[in-house]
C-alpha cells in the first residue's frame, strides 16, 4: 500500500502485528505455532517455511551486536543455498566483499558501523532467510538508492528466488 505521510499505513501494519488496539472492525491474522512446536533446529528445505509465521521489517532496522551472518541467521540453522541466495537478492554481496571480515564482520550496537542502507538490507535479509510464510515490510525503500531498490524489488521481492518461497507480502512505502 502507499499514501501520504500520516495516513495510517504503519498503523495498519502495526495492527496486523497485534501491536495496537483496534477500536472497530477486525483484522484476521493467522496464528503461528508456539516456539515449542517450531523445531527450528530441524528445519530443512522441505519444511523451512511456516505459512502462518510473520517476519516484520520495520522503518528503523533492528540490528543485534553480532556478526552480519549471525544477524541474518538469527538462531536458525545454516542452509548454504538459502543463505547465499538471500545475500544475493538483498544486494549484500559487494558489501561483504568490501568488509575486512566479510560476513563475520561484527556489527556494533544498532548497526553503528553500517550505513542506513546496509542496516536495512541486513534486516531484510533476516526476514527473507527466516521461516516466515508472511512478510510485513514497512517503508522498505527509503534507506536505499534507486538502483539498489530496483535490484531488491526485481530479485528479492518479485524474482524467482522470492517466488519460490511462496511468501505472501504486505508492504508499505511512502
Amino acid at each position: 500500500m502507499s499514501g501520504k505521510t500520516g495516513t495510517g499505513k504503519s498503523l495498519l501494519l502495526a495492527s496486523i502485528l497485534g501491536e495496537v488496539d483496534i477500536l472497530s472492525g477486525r483484522i484476521n491474522v493467522p496464528n503461528p505455532p508456539p516456539s515449542s512446536l517450531r523445531h527450528d533446529a530441524k528445519a530443512n528445505a522441505s519444511n523451512w517455511i511456516i505459512p502462518t509465521s510473520i517476519a516484520f521489517v520495520a522503518q528503523i532496522p533492528w540490528i543485534e551486536n553480532a556478526s552480519i551472518k549471525e544477524n541474518i541467521l538469527f538462531g536458525l540453522p545454516f542452509d548454504e543455498y538459502r543463505y547465499k541466495k538471500t545475500i544475493e537478492v538483498c544486494a549484500l554481496r559487494k558489501d561483504l566483499e568490501m568488509l575486512g571480515d566479510g560476513e563475520e564482520t561484527e556489527i556494533g550496537a544498532n548497526g553503528i558501523n553500517l550505513s542506513g542502507g546496509q542496516r536495512w538490507r541486513v534486516t531484510f535479509a533476516r526476514a527473507l532467510y527466516s521461516r516466515a510464510g508472511i512478510l510485513v515490510l514497512d517503508d522498505i525503500f527509503s534507506a536505499v538508492d534507486a538502483h539498489v531498490g530496483r535490484f531488491i524489488f526485481e530479485r528479492g521481492l518479485t524474482g524467482t528466488y522470492f517466488l519460490s518461497l511462496s511468501l505472501p507480502l504486505i508492504a508499505q512505502h511512502q
